[in-house]
């Protein structure tokens, strides 16, 4: 398959001296709806991961501010902010656990990333140290799968091995508990972020070598794409009603967040396995941007590289915010990466 060029014009149209706006009014940003560190969490991770220049760049500079962003955010007792309004004031006290989870993930990230200077690698170490303790009191499977991802790529702290495996025995315990016949998950219901889950198993693998928890991911990840594809199309749960056990997938709302996260534990799970069905799936995830979809509609405008919303009935939400783009930039960063590493290997390369 031939994809675009990756256009960062839109994503640095959405970044300001603060941060990374929230959403988007069609294709420019909305400064009444303020920013929010899962974003912001998205954006570091994503700038971190994708091929910059090493210094003085202006990818380096917005990745400077979201750094700084999130030490804002976090609070003397490890925990952070999520809502910021556009005058620069917490609009909550403490934000949800998927944001715990997230701000966890990017300060490991940030903590071990070539483009930032040494003192900026400890600033995020320093937010590590104070957060990741707090991992061992999450409930959500999601939360505790940010954390875990941003655990995986820390090779030099007790504390993060120790969450690390914390995470992982939490969801395979979910896991053995809720699966069955048929339903091979870790909930009753299939809602948002959900290949999270199966990527962080696959990541936790990776690092500390339980075979159990490479069962859990293949067992859980198969059954996500039986429940996630129509052949080779991507039909993701729509979020009105999203899809529970014994009943039928609602079509619509389609987030992209879910293509992006389906591409990037598909990409992972071939770095783990080396089976060349998971990237092949994953190509054809990809591809849920670019129009192979449920109405044959791109959500990427290559112009620009805004990602729409949400894929609707009637076709596309026409504003294009934060986690839209990002979570496109995270998939294809990370799609991108695997296929040069596959390309490089004796593996077949799949054709989308």
């Amino acid at each position: 398959m031939t994809l675009p060029r990756i256009n960062l014009d839109h994503f640095f149209a959405l970044c300001d001296d603060t941060g990374i706006f929230q959403h988007g009014v069609h294709g420019i940003p909305d400064p009444k709806e303020g920013y929010c560190t899962d974003d912001v969490a998205r954006a570091i991770i994503f700038l971190c991961r994708h091929p910059f220049p090493p210094a003085g760049s202006r990818a380096t500079t917005v990745l400077l501010r979201c750094v700084s962003f999130l030490n804002f955010a976090n609070q003397p007792d490890g925990t952070f902010h999520n809502f910021l309004s556009y005058d620069r004031r917490w609009c909550d006290m403490i934000g949800s656990e998927d944001c715990q989870g997230r701000g966890i993930w990017a300060a490991a990230t940030a903590r071990e990333a070539p483009p930032l200077n040494q003192a900026a690698r400890g600033a995020a170490a320093e937010i590590f140290q104070r957060s990741a303790p707090r991992i061992a009191r999450f409930r959500s499977p999601r939360a505790l799968a940010f954390a875990m991802l941003g655990c995986t790529q820390i090779q030099d702290s007790d504390l993060a091995r120790d969450m690390l495996r914390h995470g992982a025995d939490f969801l395979v315990r979910l896991f053995k508990h809720t699966a069955r016949t048929g339903w091979q998950w870790f909930e009753e219901i299939i809602t948002y972020c959900n290949a999270r889950m199966p990527q962080a198993l696959y990541a936790a693998y990776d690092t500390l070598e339980n075979e159990e928890y490479l069962d859990v991911a293949e067992r859980s990840l198969r059954f996500l794409t039986s429940v996630m594809f129509d052949g080779n199309r991507l039909e993701i749960p729509g979020n009105r009603g999203w899809l529970k056990a014994g009943q039928r997938k609602p079509a619509f709302d389609q987030q992209p967040v879910e293509a992006g996260t389906m591409v990037e534990a598909l990409c992972r799970a071939f770095r783990t396995t080396g089976c060349t069905e998971h990237l092949d799936r994953a190509a054809h995830a990809l591809m849920w941007y670019h129009g192979n979809n449920r109405l044959g509609i791109a959500l990427i405008d290559p112009a620009t590289g805004a990602c729409c919303d949400a894929l609707m009935p009637a076709g596309v939400n026409r504003n294009q915010g934060a986690e839209a783009v990002l979570s496109y930039l995270l998939a294809r960063s990370e799609y991108d990466a695997t296929l040069s590493l596959a390309a490089g290997a004796s593996f077949e390369v799949p054709v989308a």
